[in-house]
């Protein structure tokens, strides 16, 4: 069963009561963390980099994780980053205002995700991406992986 912590003192938030297994926090949830979890700009970097990942498909989190994180990149994207700003968000936006309007991004447009995510990952090292990934699992909220979740899939990359 997933347990997700959302609050700030370590202990299930009463809202996790009323979730299934395999269910996240939604985004007043989310938006909740964020104002009890203040990210780092390097982090916001990380929530960018995640969402671009997530829009041109190349994300190996599973879906419930991927929700989070979009979630997640919606309460913190007019948070001031290192390396990426306002060109990446508006490209962000009209990725997801495609989708909502049409079910799936066009080929274009995955085309200029996949080239800004690229190059989004190339400013983030590796370690960044990783000790932000471990801290919203510590933090609560992100699942804490099991053994079995993590065979073969280097969540790093998602």
């Amino acid at each position: 069963m997933l347990s997700l912590n959302i609050s700030s003192g370590g202990s299930s938030s009463s809202s996790n009561a009323s979730r299934t297994p395999g269910q996240g926090p939604n985004a007043t949830q989310v938006l909740d963390w964020v104002a009890e979890h203040v990210l780092t700009p390097p982090e916001v970097d990380c929530a960018t980099a995640v969402m671009l990942k997530v829009l041109d498909g190349k994300c190996k989190m599973p879906d419930v994780e991927k929700v989070i994180m979009t979630h997640l990149y919606l309460a913190v994207r007019q948070q001031k980053g290192i390396h990426l700003g306002q060109p990446i968000h508006r490209r962000i936006a009209k990725a997801l205002s495609w989708k909502a309007q049409h079910g799936r991004l066009d080929e274009e447009i995955r085309d200029q995700i996949y080239e800004t995510r690229v190059l989004a990952e190339t400013a983030i090292s590796r370690p960044v991406m990783k000790r932000f990934k471990a801290r919203l699992r510590e933090q609560g909220l992100l699942p804490v992986r099991q053994p079995a979740d993590q065979q073969g899939v280097d969540h790093a990359d998602s």
